[in-house]
């Protein structure tokens, strides 16, 4: 308990009855156990909450549909500066894929330009 052994235990009681008085330790120790019993309350009901949530979380937070509109945002990205999205490789290195875009939107610019 804390690392305290018995003569700690002792020293602290000795020392509790002189300041306090022997008069005023068993209100204090109540007062203590009702303090105890709440934060141990308290613990338990976080505790059975995060436990609860932790089953519903899949339903609270839809990751697919979450998917779903990051991908749609991105074909929107991509729309915009007349790239396919089906050329771009989800897997390939990120400097491939900026370097792939990269020529992909200066092509899509040349097609844009009138003839000089």
């Amino acid at each position: 308990m804390f690392g305290l052994a018995w003569p700690e235990l002792l020293l602290i009681g000795a020392v509790a009855v002189i300041a306090i008085g022997p008069k005023d330790i068993p209100p204090l120790m109540r007062q203590a156990g009702a303090w105890s019993r709440k934060a141990r309350l308290m613990m338990h009901d976080f505790q059975k909450h995060f436990d609860s949530m932790g089953d519903d979380l899949p339903n609270q937070v839809d990751i697919t549909s979450m998917q779903r509109e990051a991908d749609e945002l991105q074909k929107k990205a991509f729309e915009k500066y007349g790239v396919d999205i089906t050329t771009v490789d989800p897997h390939a290195d990120h400097d491939e894929d900026e370097q792939h875009i990269a020529a992909a939107l200066k092509s899509a610019d040349e097609k844009k330009l009138p003839p000089s």
